[in-house]
């Protein structure tokens, strides 16, 4: 405060009146002062003690008052009414929903203060629904259990504005309907999808508490770690009214899945008894019982034992490292888990390539990712990307554009399909024409519905036994006794073995199909009609149309020269995809030819010359050596993609393709194209998977067409011929005659076991198995030298 001047006195112009008053004034001045001072202290003083007052109030408060004051910006009296409401701790806030809250607030607006009522704006009513839903998340983690375990320094402005979004949006995720399909029904051969399909599934459905309906189906033991939606799932109480209420809607929803499947035994039952977890332990520990987990375990063994990666057009990075990753998670789940870095060794040693800068790659992964498998698969994956950018998946290109692909669809009343595109698909499981495939494949969709369809693989698989099975599988005598002379022809050749230096020599035998790639075997060169020419000159004409392709009826003989690496890099041609054509058995060519109705998979880097077989027509150079795909169908009208290796490209020359059937031979693959033998049909027996071929005149061809990206993922595979390199004038099979004239030197004796089984055809019929009759030989029959 400014100090008061004190007056100053003058005589020479103020006179003793005037003075007089002054002082007065000053006097007044400096008592108001005082008085100022006064109040002024009296008023602070009353300012703490009401403060004072104040905060004692406050901490008077229970704690959920208190933040309700504090946080949420209640007044007193609306607490004091919050209270009077029956909300006087945190736990009365347990199981108290978003809509219940709501509804709460709105009736207490509808009383005045005296009965009971308040009224809060919007703002302060969503950090009330922020409050109950902090209260119930600490409920539902296990976090709390009872009052004290609640703190309210928690729950900070921060804290309240994070808990109103999620309580929102928890709001909202009750009240929509999920988006996720029902489940299909159990299959034995499908649990473990089908079981994370089903747990992914109730983990969208909510129970009368809003909690996730997986709860119910948790497993006994929870995991080690868990994260914030494990924790409300294993917090979650199994004694009380409201899982007993959940309980039986799971059996509900699980009873269709199961029921007329072998599931229903195995716990289904319990599910029509309204025991839904009860019923979902019992088929988990069936199941995943130790039985299964054994069998599951060695087909996971089986299954990366096979798996490899080679090039990105047979089997792509990303199919193969999902697949790798399946079976280690498979293994884990069953108890033989392997480390990080046991898993980045098998993923680099399941690679085989002789790509220099895949092989750098793979490298690098080693030394630098040799603990941490995914990352290592990241990094491989961007850099197969790099290193074939023309193979990764692309979308429509500049052929499809302006093209259309309509598929018609119509469906009955109750939404299931009845016919694509014309065809009737009301029965998946029956017989379809090769002009209806063609249909249907223009709807992948229902392309794969109908593969998968389990009546159809059941019938196909009937029918593959009956045809196994006594005289009603269509096999004579004469092709049973034709089977078992080639079994005992190879029998007597693995049972001499290397024993005898006189033996039939062993590069006679034919090499087995999917397994010897190469063929070893004795040179016969010119006892082969099909062979003609030496080693560096094969020859055969061809005559052009007016469009520059290859006519259909130009090709009179096929002559390749030597093979040779090429050091240019041949861009692979787009696929004509569905392009339909045949593909014609003719032995004047000495290695296949692949026209438009084929699709290249993979590239040797190879190259040979084709040459005219008249001196003076030209001779076309670098013609590439591929390996090519295209789609059949088997006798019973499925379809499959056939896979055959060292063919010459002209898919870019030829309507057609040409299919040398001694080249499939070499391989294993049986090639019946005699119209004139009674004892096999027309087709290629390749695996167990016949394709029929047909005649037209005097030609042997089968229809194809060209497979799309999605036709090549879906149908199963058949390889026809291997991809080891193919020298036709050095090909040689087993001689019949060679083969007489090596058995002459030696005498045979046939045990009783081998008289009884060859004498009666009527046992053969019904106990004839080829694929095992090899074997059953070798142990009957003994060989002796005289």
């Amino acid at each position: 405060m400014v100090p008061l001047a004190a007056p100053s006195y003058s005589s020479e112009y103020e006179s003793e009146e005037d003075q007089l008053v002054t002082v007065t004034n000053y006097c007044t001045l400096f008592l108001y002062r005082i008085m100022a001072q006064n109040a002024a202290a009296a008023l602070a003083a009353g300012a703490a003690l009401a403060a004072q007052n104040a905060a004692a109030a406050i901490m008077a408060l229970s704690p959920l008052q208190r933040v309700l004051h504090t946080i949420v910006g209640l007044a007193q009296p609306a607490c004091v009414a919050v209270a009077a409401d029956g909300y006087e701790e945190f736990m009365d806030f347990e199981n108290m929903q978003w809509k219940d809250v709501e509804k709460w607030i709105s009736n207490a607006r509808k009383l005045t203060l005296n009965r009971g009522g308040f009224s809060i704006s919007s703002s302060k009513e969503k950090r009330i629904q922020a409050l109950a839903f902090w209260v119930n998340d600490l409920l539902r983690t296990g976090r709390a259990t009872v009052e004290a375990d609640i703190n309210e320094a928690e729950f900070d402005v921060i804290t309240m504005n994070e808990m109103a979004e999620e309580a929102y949006i928890y709001y909202l995720e009750c009240k929509t309907d999920s988006d996720v399909s029902t489940p299909e029904k159990f299959a034995y051969n499908k649990w473990e999808v089908w079981e994370e399909t089903v747990v992914n599934w109730l983990q969208t459905k909510r129970g009368v508490t809003d909690l996730p309906l997986s709860y119910i189906i948790r497993k006994v033991t929870p995991p080690a770690r868990m994260d914030h939606s494990q924790l409300i799932i294993y917090n979650a109480s199994l004694t009380t009214a409201v899982f007993k209420a959940d309980s039986k809607k799971v059996a509900n929803l699980l009873t269709p899945l199961v029921l007329d499947t072998d599931a229903f035994e195995w716990g289904g039952r319990r599910f029509t008894l309204g025991k839904g977890r009860e019923g979902w332990l019992e088929l988990v520990n069936h199941y995943n019982g130790s039985a299964e987990s054994e069998r599951r375990i060695a087909a996971a063994r089986h299954k990366l034992s096979n798996l490899f990666y080679k090039n990105e057009m047979t089997f792509n990075f990303e199919t193969f490292s999902t697949k790798l990753k399946a079976t280690f998670d498979t293994m884990e789940k069953y108890g033989e888990g392997r480390s990080e870095r046991e898993k980045v060794s098998t993923l680099l040693e399941k690679i085989r390539t002789s790509n220099q800068k895949l092989e750098s790659a793979i490298t690098f992964a080693r030394s630098n990712h040799s603990t941490d498998y995914l990352a290592a698969t990241n990094y491989l994956a961007t850099q197969i990307s790099f290193i074939f950018p023309a193979q990764q998946p692309t979308q429509r290109t500049n052929r499809d554009r302006g093209k259309r692909n309509v598929s018609q669809l119509k469906k009955d009343k109750f939404g299931k399909v009845k016919s694509c595109n014309g065809v009737d698909i009301t029965d998946t499981s029956r017989w379809f024409s090769i002009d209806e495939w063609n249909k249907i494949r223009k709807n992948p969709e229902i392309l794969r519905m109908i593969n998968d369809c389990p009546k159809r693989k059941k019938k196909a698989e009937d029918r593959k036994r009956r045809k196994g099975e006594g005289n009603g599988g269509g096999r004579n005598t004469s092709s049973v006794n034709a089977g078992i002379t080639q079994a005992v022809i190879a029998a007597l050749q693995t049972a001499q073995g290397s024993d005898s230096s006189n033996s039939i020599p062993t590069q006679v035998q034919m090499p087995r199909m999917g397994r010897q790639r190469g063929v070893n075997a004795v040179n016969t060169t010119g006892n082969d009609a099909s062979v003609a020419g030496s080693a560096t000159s094969r020859q055969f004409s061809i005559e052009y149309d007016d469009d520059g392709r290859i006519s259909s009826m130009g090709i009179s003989k096929i002559t390749t020269g030597n093979r040779h690496v090429s050091s240019n890099n041949f861009a692979r041609t787009e696929p004509d995809i569905g392009y339909n054509s045949t593909i014609e058995i003719d032995s004047h060519a000495d290695t296949h030819c692949f026209g438009r109705n084929f699709r290249i998979i993979t590239t040797t880097e190879q190259v040979c010359s084709v040459t005219a077989f008249l001196d003076e027509l030209a001779t076309t150079d670098n013609v590439a050596i591929v390996t090519a795909a295209t789609a059949m169908f088997d006798g019973d009208g499925a379809p499959f993609i056939a896979v055959f290796g060292q063919g010459l490209d002209f898919t870019k020359k030829m309507d057609k393709g040409l299919i040398n059937p001694n080249q499939c031979r070499s391989f294993g693959v049986q090639c019946v194209d005699d119209p004139t033998d009674p004892t096999r049909k027309l087709g290629f027996y390749a695996e167990d998977v016949f394709l029929p071929l047909r005649m037209q005149g005097t030609n042997c061809l089968a229809d194809s067409f060209c497979p799309s990206d999605d036709e090549l993922n879906h149908f199963p595979w058949v390889y026809m011929c291997g991809d080891a390199e193919w020298d036709p004038s050095n090909v040689s099979y087993p001689s019949v005659s060679a083969m007489h004239q090596s058995m002459k030197e030696e005498t045979l004796a046939v045990d009783t076991h081998f008289r009884t089984l060859s004498t009666s055809n009527a046992e053969i019929e019904d106990d004839m198995d080829m694929c095992n009759l090899h074997s059953r030989l070798v142990k009957a029959v003994n060989i002796s030298k005289v």
